[in-house]
């Protein structure tokens, strides 16, 4: 068995560090949803510490950043109806550490969560539907529906180590490890997706295919 204690390994544990996410899905009901927004992504700032994490949900009434995005919007086949039914996706990096008590508790889909842990969500539903109203006033009245997920619903459904969404951290350690690299030490034995790559969809579609490619070089042929 091959161990490899290379820069990004749990001996050196600085490149793992994750951020995770917290989300809110809502549903907007009524005419003049459209024009009051477009199908652009907002990044909402509310300091110039770009790379601040929310650091406790329970007792930061607000997000350092935000982003907003109305999905809805964007798919040309969506019939928003006589009312003009639309979604929104409101999405803010958390320190995972302020879900550390539930970490591993109602980790099966189907388990009760912890009467606490059901409280700060709602709390930060609550938050964040209050901060996204004071950049979007005339959308709050029109929410009809809320839904959230924290970095416990992902790691639920993912199996994502502390629910890090965007998997390891985008730091300089990361990209000059040679831990993630699609290759492995051990034969036969490739890494895919956006930890082999960068975080994100397009970064998940180009860890896959470095991956491919490392197994068959000739796909390099087919790209065009």
């Amino acid at each position: 068995m091959t161990r490899y204690t290379g820069p990004c390994s749990r001996e050196n544990p600085r490149c793992l560090e994750q951020s995770a996410g917290v989300s809110v899905s809502e549903t907007n009901n009524e005419t003049s949803t459209p024009t009051v927004t477009t199908t652009a992504n907002d990044w909402i700032y509310e300091t110039w510490d770009v790379d601040q994490l929310w650091r406790n949900p329970l007792i930061e009434p607000d997000a350092p950043a935000m982003f907003v995005s109305f999905p809805s919007l964007k798919d040309p086949r969506h019939d928003p109806g006589a009312h003009q039914r639309h979604t929104c996706e409101i999405v803010t990096f958390v320190n995972p550490d302020a879900f550390t008590p539930w970490e591993h508790e109602g980790m099966k889909r189907g388990d009760a969560r912890d009467p606490a842990y059901l409280e700060l969500k709602e709390t930060i539903e609550q938050n964040l539907l209050a901060q996204f109203g004071r950049h979007f006033p005339l959308l709050t009245p029109m929410v009809r529906y809320v839904t959230s997920s924290t970095p416990i619903s992902v790691a639920t459904y993912t199996g994502a180590e502390h629910g890090a969404m965007y998997g390891l951290a985008t730091t300089p350690a990361r990209f000059l490890s040679d831990a993630l690299r699609p290759r492995t030490p051990i034969g036969g034995l490739f890494i895919a997706g956006q930890d082999a790559c960068c975080p994100g969809v397009t970064g998940a579609l180009m860890g896959g295919l470095m991956a491919a490619v490392s197994v068959e070089p000739r796909l390099l042929a087919l790209l065009r």
